[in-house]
């Protein structure tokens, strides 16, 4: 690693290869831009090219190179695809944010992947973690709309009330010394944590958390928008996945993390990353979730961790999770070389001409959330079906509704009626 005054830190460049024991790690190689990746150049003609945010299980912490998500999401698309690692170890939404802001215009992605693992909201309200200096986004004083401010590493001040927790969790410079403290415990039969030293992280995945987490979960969903919005500013596509935690995985380490905060299993939301995908889909934000194969795979004997209790997907993981991503990436990479394709929610089918009809067919993208603009374009007017916006036909005219496209967000306003 080495200190970058923007991002906190970074990979050191030009690797080829670390003094290890370890396979993965004496194999380990960085371009020039300090990600575990090759090179990259200008992006040629008729290729898609994927970039993918994430953290150290997208860096591919523990596998091999030619193992990580990464590699195998290319193989799997093959060559008229070139997808990117820009993923680096304890990056939190907000690195990754301004990752995509750093490279992005540089690399031009056609579809931005961004992982969010759990463990995202805690750092996200951070702004010291792993025992380094990180930049932490603050939500501007009496804002709903998700503006925020940045501060850059060392400038922070004002923590949340949770960010306490920094000190606690960043002693080791382990990703996850928070969950490997908590199995030890377990299995020494330890006495159980105290209710308010819970993560927050933890209790994104319960079915009742305090109010108090509100801002976390908040300043969290305002990152995953903005990744969003970058991502169309630069005319691509953007895609969420989530990351299983083990825990939500494999019921034998399910049950020591209960017991080590003392709760029991109706705590637990069975849908794990449920707030997650409400939030994004409030923000029309489109998320794959990894959770639900994830647990299939693993409940028909697929190792998809690592060994010995591991918090980190093996090389079986990192594949299965490429094989799960690759339908989707196809999907967002047609989406982005067509525009956006439209079709009209059902609940605002009683807005716009009754000739409209919804289409239910599972094999196309998700309605794209209505949200208001003024003074919107005039335009045709809009049959029943699905359509492809192009940027010349900014609106659609229904019988006392503007339906229109605008940075590939759907917009619906009420036009006034005359006198």
């Amino acid at each position: 690693m080495r200190i970058d005054p923007e991002l906190g830190w970074t990979l050191r460049p030009d690797i080829d290869g670390l003094a290890s024991d370890e396979p993965w790690q004496a194999g380990l190689r960085t371009n020039a831009f300090g990600f575990r990746d090759v090179a990259h150049a200008g992006k040629a003609a008729g290729v898609t090219r994927v970039a993918v945010l994430g953290d150290s299980f997208v860096f591919g912490s523990g596998v091999r190179q030619s193992e990580t998500l990464t590699s195998r999401l290319a193989d799997l698309l093959g060559p008229a695809f070139e997808v990117v690692n820009l993923a680096v170890p304890g990056y939190g939404t907000d690195q990754a944010l301004l990752t995509l802001r750093r490279w992005g215009p540089r690399l031009s992605p056609d579809v931005v992947l961004a992982g969010f693992f759990w463990n995202d909201v805690m750092e996200n309200a951070s702004s010291r973690i792993y025992d380094m200096e990180k930049p932490r986004f603050v939500p501007e004083k009496g804002d709903k709309n998700g503006v925020l401010t940045l501060l850059p590493p060392g400038e922070s001040h004002g923590h949340s009330a949770f960010a306490r927790l920094d000190a606690f969790l960043g002693r080791g410079s382990h990703l996850w010394s928070l969950s490997r403290r908590a199995f030890r415990r377990a299995e020494g039969g330890g006495a159980p944590e105290a209710p308010e030293a819970r993560p927050v992280m933890l209790d994104l995945s319960l079915r009742d958390t305090p109010p108090s987490r509100s801002p976390e979960f908040d300043l969290t969903w305002a990152l995953l928008a903005a990744i969003a919005r970058e991502a169309r500013a630069l005319g691509a596509t953007p895609l969420v996945f989530t990351i299983p935690p083990r825990f939500l995985v494999d019921d034998a380490v399910k049950a020591k993390v209960l017991r080590v905060y003392a709760l029991g299993p109706e705590a637990l939301d069975p849908d794990g990353f449920s707030r997650v995908k409400e939030a994004c889909a409030r923000r029309n934000v489109p998320v794959v979730d990894l959770l639900p194969p994830f647990r299939a795979a693993t409940a028909a004997g697929e190792a998809l961790f690592s060994p010995a209790g591991g918090i980190h997907w093996s090389a079986a993981g990192q594949a299965f999770a490429a094989r799960v991503l690759e339908p989707a990436v196809r999907d967002a990479a047609r989406v982005s070389r067509s525009g956006a394709l439209l079709e009209i929610p059902e609940r605002v089918q009683n807005h716009v001409d009754s000739s409209l009809r919804v289409i239910r067919n599972t094999d196309r993208p998700s309605p794209i959330r209505v949200s208001r603009v003024e003074d919107p374009a005039r335009g045709k007017r809009l049959e029943p079906g699905w359509h492809r916006i192009r940027d010349d036909v900014p609106a659609y005219q229904c019988r006392n509704t503007t339906v229109g496209i605008r940075d590939h967000h759907v917009i619906l306003t009420e036009r006034k009626r005359r006198r």
